[in-house]
């Protein structure tokens, strides 16, 4: 296949199965790859997040293998969704629901920022996955970009219903997180409050619990990606995630990549460098899996 480096701009697609419904993207003919029996990269994005994180990625990596951009409810083509998970719990189950639905095998996901450790949370109770990507990825330890903690989310919720200063208090959120390169989600009431549903569920204490329980059941690969410029999920926060998964996963099972520079997003500064070291790492791991 020919090394694409434009960006995809696929739609995603809404299914639904019974009562669940989901939104995902394939790439190219990835999905009837595959049925026909490929091991399946899965890219989960971030908070907010959508098919878009993965975009410059998604054409490089369909070259080695088949891979879909997720979706989760209140963002990209399910921005207006009224049922939007927040916990880790609920997105990593979301995860497992799209999973079986799809009828998905063999799996190696790449989780970016807070959709690391709902990926995570996914791996520990699927054994189909095979592989987990953490990709500057929210750790064991508060980030630069979580300026405040569960109960001032809580409390920001709350003004956010008042008429006046609630809209007052969206507004300055909104400006914010427009300065930090997510200014192309429509950050209206509904999704700005999912936001801060997110912060009011996060638990870094969860965050370890999860690592936890997904090392002492499984014998998977991990890897880390993250950069030295990281304005939003910093080097001290990176690097002491790396620590921690180094105290419960054999040296030979963590592989971690470091960038000089890349930002919170170097699946799109950094795709060549990225999709390269991905492909070596699915080929170790699917190889190890299949023998």
């Amino acid at each position: 296949m020919t090394l694409n480096t434009e960006p995809s701009e696929r739609l995603a697609s809404i299914r639904e199965v019974g009562s669940f419904r989901y939104s995902l993207v394939y790439e190219e003919e990835s999905e009837s790859r595959q049925k026909e029996g490929e091991a399946l990269v899965v890219l989960v994005p971030g908070v907010p997040g959508s098919e878009r994180d993965f975009r410059h990625l998604a054409p490089l990596i369909v070259c080695w293998s088949p891979v879909v951009r997720i979706v989760f409810p209140g963002f990209g083509l399910l921005n207006h969704e009224l049922v939007t998970p927040s916990s880790t719990d609920d997105r990593g189950q979301y995860l497992m629901n799209i999973a079986e639905a799809e009828g998905w095998d063999s799996i190696f996901v790449i989780g970016h920022s807070m959709g690391g450790i709902a990926a995570m949370q996914w791996a520990q109770k699927d054994k189909r996955v095979k592989t987990l990507v953490l990709m500057c990825s929210v750790g064991v330890r508060r980030h630069r970009g979580m300026s405040f903690g569960p109960k001032v989310a809580q409390a920001l919720l709350t003004l956010s219903l008042w008429p006046l200063l609630g809209s007052l208090f969206l507004k300055i959120l909104k400006g914010r997180l427009i300065k930090m390169g997510f200014g192309r989600h429509p950050l209206h009431h509904q999704q700005l409050a999912l936001i801060l549903r997110h912060v009011r569920d996060f638990s870094f204490e969860g965050v370890s619990y999860i690592i936890d329980q997904f090392t002492i059941s499984h014998d998977r690969t991990v890897g880390v990606i993250y950069t030295l410029d990281d304005p939003i999920v910093d080097l001290r926060a990176s690097r002491t995630l790396v620590d921690y998964l180094s105290q419960k996963i054999p040296k030979k099972r963590l592989c971690v990549l470091e960038l000089e520079q890349g930002g919170h997003n170097p699946q799109k500064h950094n795709r060549i460098e990225i999709d390269r070291w991905l492909n070596s790492l699915y080929n170790l791991c699917i190889k190890r899996h299949t023998s």
